[in-house]
């Protein structure tokens, strides 16, 4: 099936019918449509997994091929209530709550991080701690000489 010499109506059947995508030139692997949760479209390829589920005894109940596309989050169809994307987590929540409290947790790693990095390597930091330094003490000078140019009454 040459892509190149279809017509858009042609290819948007197969679109439609197929929910399959693939590319005019370069060919490539054909791609499904997903819909994320938040409404936008995304194109990508399937990623078939075998699966299998086992009983307590250890015989297989289920077996198959699942898209592993769907453990992300993407769906088939366009969801009819929208949900809020997250910046900070890479996912969907139902509230504005919900991502504020994923902010915090994520800030809150990251200090924890800096924390850890600087106890494991102090020599790496030494040089930021001490133009850190530098800066406030510089900061405190300015502000002094600004209230005495103030005081005398002069312009900086």
């Amino acid at each position: 099936m040459d892509l190149s010499k279809m017509s858009k109506e042609e290819k948007r059947h197969l679109v439609e019918t197929q929910g399959f995508v693939q590319g005019d030139v370069w060919g490539g692997p054909r791609k499904k449509r997903y819909y994320t949760p938040d409404g936008r479209v995304v194109y990508k390829p399937p990623s078939e997994r075998e699966f299998q589920r086992l009983d307590k005894n250890g015989k297989v109940v289920e077996q198959g091929i699942r898209d592993a596309n769907y453990d992300e989050g993407l769906l088939d169809t366009m969801p009819t209530e929208l949900k809020l994307y997250c910046r900070w987590c890479d996912k969907w929540h139902d509230t504005e709550q919900q991502i504020e409290d994923c902010k915090a947790k994520q800030k809150k790693l990251e200090t924890w991080g800096m924390e850890m990095a600087r106890r494991m390597h102090p020599k790496d930091f030494e040089k930021a701690d001490k133009m850190a330094e530098f800066e406030d003490r510089l900061n405190k000078q300015d502000e002094k000489l600004d209230a005495i140019l103030k005081a005398v009454g002069g312009k900086r």
